[in-house]
């Protein structure tokens, strides 16, 4: 039930996943021009599973070099959205067997796939946040198109449910985030943790003898660029020590526990999100107090203080929205798009974790044993070179 974000590599992704659908792909998808996804999608078809595709009413998609003809042959099911309001039906999300969803900024487009800085989010196994997903698809098969399900023989849904159905879809996107962003931030702690514990007095008395070193060859020389060196090493040594001293150990759960711990989490950060509360800033003040306790309990994997802070806003109403308040549409604009920045902060603070030094080692060799072992032998070469290069100064 994690969620994955990429920023690269996205079209072999996509591919793969939908290739392995085996009952149903439901997808709303402004821009698709992409020969290699048509394909897949007809092979899907032709082994029995379910295809539905709605797509932008346009000039990009009735030009590109897909035949949507033959699509429809294969049994897939196409929509053409045209929106009364003049905008455009946006969407990029794709929901799999009703419990795998695929979302982000990424259109089934070749120039997406090789020109654009994009992303993709991927859920697999949240029959939940899948349904969120398929009520906006049925809902957009309304307004678009024939109906599907039994769910679209009622009329056009009002506006406050209109509102709910989109901040719902955008809290269950914030909370994935929030959990992948935090538990990078937990990798990250707990690299510095094992650094400290394994290679902690050792990488300090590196930089040690980096600064005496660089601070003798200042003296000795006289010369700025020495001596900014020797600053730059003294200031890293004060860093570094820092760092480690901060370093907390990070509670490995089982498997089990693990996975009822991310549950509660996503689920309390949807309730009580504090940007929803902009309306009332006293309980938007409450709610950061809440979410930044929760944040640091689900990193320090504390189970009992995430579930006590989830029961208690699962048992009040202070930080649910009233629906049956009346609001109008501005309030709800707002709301939303407050929500919409907070989700874009968080894609791009998770793209900075994705490129930070520890997580590219963490995905390459997937543990910091060997790291750590092969950093202990170059440290102990550098610490002999340093204690040589003083005794002759």
């Amino acid at each position: 039930m994690n969620i994955q974000v990429f920023f690269s590599n996205i079209r072999p992704q996509l591919i793969h996943h939908l290739s392995l659908a085996n009952d149903e792909i439901c997808a709303a998808i402004a821009w698709f021009t992409d020969q290699a996804i048509a394909e897949v999608l007809m092979k899907s078809a032709q082994k029995g599973v379910k295809v539905s595709l709605i797509v932008e009413n346009d000039e990009i998609n009735h030009q590109s070099r897909i035949d949507y003809q033959t699509l429809q042959q294969h049994g897939i099911q196409i929509i053409w959205a045209n929106v009364l309001t003049g905008g455009k039906m946006h969407h990029k999300f794709c929901v799999i067997d009703r419990k795998k969803v695929l979302w982000g900024s990424y259109n089934w487009t070749y120039g997406g796939a090789i020109y654009n800085k994009e992303n993709l989010s991927i859920v697999e196994d949240d029959p939940n946040l899948a349904q969120l997903f398929l009520e906006e698809f049925n809902q957009l098969l309304n307004e678009f198109g024939p109906k599907i399900t039994e769910n679209l023989q009622q009329e056009l849904i009002n506006k406050t449910q209109e509102w709910r159905l989109a901040i719902q879809l955008i809290e269950a996107e914030i909370a994935y985030l929030q959990q992948q962003k935090s538990d990078y931030e937990t990798i990250i702690e707990q690299y510095y943790y094992q650094l400290k514990s394994t290679l902690g007095d050792l990488l300090l008395r590196h930089l040690s003898l980096k600064t005496e070193w660089a601070k003798r060859e200042a003296e000795l020389t006289v010369k700025n660029q020495d001596k900014q060196r020797y600053e730059g090493y003294r200031a890293e040594y004060e860093r570094v020590n820092a760092q480690l001293s901060q370093a907390k150990e990070v509670v490995e759960l089982d498997k089990d526990t693990e996975k009822k711990l991310k549950k509660m989490y996503r689920e309390a950060i949807v309730l009580g999100h504090p940007d929803k509360f902009m309306h009332d800033p006293a309980k938007q003040q409450k709610a950061q107090a809440i979410a930044t306790e929760l944040i640091a309990a689900y990193q320090r994997r504390d189970l009992s203080k995430v579930t006590e802070i989830w029961q208690l806003l699962k048992n009040g109403t202070a930080f649910g929205i009233d629906w049956s308040e009346s609001k109008n549409e501005d309030d709800w604009q707002k709301i939303y798009t407050r929500l919409r920045l907070r989700r874009d902060d968080l894609l791009r603070e998770i793209a900075l974790l994705e490129v930070d030094e520890i997580m590219v080692i963490y995905r390459q060799i997937g543990n910091f044993e060997k790291h750590f072992s092969d950093l202990r032998i170059q440290l102990e070469q550098d610490i002999k070179n340093l204690e040589k290069q003083l005794k002759t100064r």
